[in-house]
């Protein structure tokens, strides 16, 4: 009995057996993941400099200096009064020296212009420290919009790219440039002192209540006294102004001509007092699309735009909704 019994476990383990190697060799083998591809692969330590040509715009030269956590990213001569954002500088050395394909698309081409690489929307010469050199040429957008068309200038493919690191090589100067409106302000309600803004002819001037209270309040003093309506003020002048910090886009330096962008006498201005200091924005017109707004600080050399429903927002405000209404009263609608 026993050894039928080992008879029968034998044959039970053979069948297990036979039946993993028959789906074995059924199912498809396992697939794995091609290699990455990359366009252009080094350090960017190896890096010197990196020169972008836009059609119709100057050319620029991004430099680096030093190593490691000292690199220095400057802009080749351009005035130093100006600043520029570490980080962005920083990342397009990044990406410029490990340029990943997203696609292989075609090699040897025999029609540029099908990717728009004859006539590229952007050059991006990427030089290196052994005097090396590598360029970019950027083309259309893909059919989904999703990429890139990319070759290397005496290359002989062409690849795609992800969508932002095709929009980051297309990059103006611009783009770089680190120019805040206003200082970072978390709490507005609690940094703001004082805000004046003149608009078509009015005058809206509010102050911070001296008097010590649990929360703070602030007092209308033009174009009529009263108390602010707290809620009000928050969501259409305190929102709006700390959004400025962030919502500005350097548009250009040194404007030889304010009143092309609705910035000479007449514009509207913003003024606002922090414990930081005081700042005026002038506010001008809109640009083109009707999508922003061109900005100034007062003494400030640049020129910004802002998104519409920001600066909308403060041009929108109604005098007469910001004073609250006294007690047992309803407010004006």
């Amino acid at each position: 009995m026993k050894r039928k019994r080992q008879v029968v476990i034998a044959f039970a383990a053979v069948a297990v057996l036979a039946a993993g190697y028959f789906v074995l060799r059924i199912l498809p083998p396992k697939e794995t993941a091609p290699p990455d591809t990359y366009i252009i692969q080094k350090s960017s330590e190896d890096l010197s400099y990196v020169t972008v040509a836009l059609p119709g715009e100057d050319a620029f030269t991004i430099d680096a200096s030093g190593q490691g956590q000292d690199h220095v990213y400057t802009v080749r001569d351009y005035p130093e009064e100006f600043q520029f954002d570490r980080l962005q500088l920083e990342g397009t050395f990044s990406l410029v020296s490990n340029l990943k394909a997203e696609k292989t698309v075609e090699k040897s081409p025999a029609d540029l212009s099908a990717y728009g690489l004859e006539k590229p929307a952007a050059v991006v010469d990427v030089s290196y420290k052994d005097g090396t050199s590598d360029e970019i040429l950027v083309g259309d957008q893909t059919a989904f919009a999703d990429g890139y068309y990319i070759m290397l200038e005496g290359g002989d493919t062409v690849y795609t790219v992800d969508i932002y690191s095709g929009d980051k090589l297309k990059k103006n100067l611009y783009f770089y440039r680190d120019e805040p409106l206003i200082p970072s302000m978390a709490k507005p309600e609690e940094e703001i002192n004082y805000i004046d803004l003149r608009k078509n002819g009015e005058e809206i001037e509010i102050k911070r209540d001296e008097k010590e209270t649990a929360e703070p309040k602030f007092l209308v003093t033009k174009p009529r006294e009263g108390e602010a309506d707290g809620e009000y003020l928050q969501s259409n002048l305190f929102s709006p102004i700390s959004a400025l910090y962030t919502a500005g886009s350097v548009f250009l330096d040194m404007p030889q001509d304010l009143s092309a962008y609705g910035l000479s006498q007449g514009a509207a201005r913003l003024t606002v007092s922090t414990k930081d200091g005081e700042y005026t924005i002038l506010i001008g017109g809109t640009t083109e699309d009707k999508a922003s707004y061109y900005v100034m600080r007062e003494g400030s050399k640049t020129v910004s735009t802002v998104p519409s429903s920001t600066i909308g927002q403060i041009l929108s405000v109604d005098a007469a909704k910001l004073v609250a209404a006294p007690e047992g009263e309803t407010a004006k609608q």
